[in-house]
């Protein structure tokens, strides 16, 4: 962890996830690891690369009904037999010979190919024209998904179905996965604690964090107030592996806590120039990462989004698609980047905030991130794009879709 003279302040976002990235990895090295059954591990991630235990497939197997043949060989082809899914085929395929297979069904031993059944004329028991014999293949040979032994998922991968069907077919029966990270989510604020404002801020977090696997909790609110501040931040150090805070971290007279975790914690980043969520921090309480987002709803939820999200997940893929800006979007000048969220529409993107979004607070092209910042419904979106500079009506751009 890092010493206080150390601290970087305002950084940008690329800086940002490489600081999250290296307490990532100092996190997961020493989180514990339990062995899981295949069938129970979606979401978990991998504390080891998983091995096969065994080919597959196991067989050489017909893609489609058909007939298996040899390449040599020319028509007329005798028909010996049938061979469905399940039969155990022992056949070994001779000169002038030829086998029905039906789809999953092992190929002989001896043939190299698969002739579809509509492709071919038959008269009695005899293939008597068709396709080439080495045209076409119509299998999958035996060990080309893999091989006993081969790795088939590297660690730190998180399990979705499609890596439960691979271990499932490589014979894996346990998997090693990291214990699930237990998160507590701590509001700040007398509005919040008394009720005058409703705390939405707080499912929302949970509910995503959840989403990435983690077990998260409500730690609850606290008012503004430094003392109890500081005892539910150190009751959550003391239940929970990593702590998100919601407000309490701007330049207000009762924004207590960055100076508690100041005087009892360690700072990684104070703010990165991201619009909405700049004032972010990030940091280490009693040995704890903590992510103290911004109060302001869409502030928090792209915080949780571009940040937390790397932290608990890594560096992971997200779907994508380019389309065209419907609306002027003016950002101003300087060396923040803005997150402007949108609705899509047929190859056209609305960012909300504007006329024609769901969401219309401003009527110029002037993109206001206060205001879009304070909306719960400016993130109910399709996705995302990141703006430098101001953009133009039909202007592509690149939206990370949610």
């Amino acid at each position: 962890m890092p010493s206080q003279k150390e601290i970087e302040a305002m950084v940008p976002l690329s800086r940002a996830l490489e600081l999250v990235d290296g307490m990532r990895k100092a996190f997961y090295s020493s989180l514990e690891c339990e062995p899981v059954p295949v069938q129970r591990s979606l979401d978990r991630r991998l504390a080891s690369g998983v091995s096969a235990r065994e080919r597959s497939p196991r067989f050489n197997m017909s893609t489609v009904d058909g007939y298996a043949v040899r390449p040599a060989d020319g028509y007329p082809l005798r028909i010996i037999r049938d061979v469905y899914a399940g039969d155990r085929n022992k056949v070994l395929l001779g000169k002038g010979e030829t086998v029905y297979v039906a789809t999953g069904a092992a190929v002989p031993a001896g043939a190299d190919a698969v002739l579809k059944i509509e492709d071919v004329v038959a008269e009695g028991d005899l293939i008597v024209s068709g396709p080439s014999p080495g045209q076409e293949k119509n299998l999958v040979y035996a060990g080309s998904d893999f091989e006993a032994g081969d790795v088939i998922l590297e660690k730190g991968a998180v399990i979705g179905p499609p890596a439960i069907c691979v271990m499932s077919a490589a014979g894996v029966e346990d998997v090693p996965v990291f214990r699930r990270i237990r998160v507590g989510v701590l509001s700040t604020g007398d509005e919040i604690k008394n009720g005058m404002v409703r705390n939405c801020n707080a499912p929302m977090v949970c509910a995503m964090l959840q989403r990435w696997g983690c077990d998260a909790g409500n730690a609850g609110a606290v008012p503004d107030d430094a003392g109890e501040t500081k005892a539910i931040l150190d009751d959550a150090a003391g239940r929970f592996d990593v702590i998100v805070t919601i407000g309490g971290i701007s330049v207000g007279k009762k924004d207590y806590v960055v100076s508690t975790i100041m005087d009892g914690g360690e700072v990684v980043f104070k703010g990165y120039r991201l619009r909405p969520g700049k004032p972010l921090l990030v940091s280490y309480y009693k040995g704890r990462p903590v992510f103290s987002l911004p109060g302001k709803p869409t502030g928090s939820f792209t915080s949780m989004e571009l940040i937390v999200k790397r932290f608990v997940l890594g560096d992971v893929r997200q779907p994508s698609v380019a389309v065209r800006l419907e609306k002027d979007v003016g950002v101003n000048a300087g060396d923040f980047e803005h997150v402007v969220y949108v609705k899509l529409g047929h190859s056209t993107a609305v960012p909300m905030g504007y006329k024609g979004s769901p969401l219309e607070l401003f009527p110029g092209p002037q993109y206001r991130v206060s205001l879009v910042s304070s909306s719960t419904r400016a993130i109910v979106a399709d996705g995302y794009f990141l703006a430098r500079e101001s953009m133009k009506a039909g202007d592509e751009v690149i939206v990370t879709l949610l």
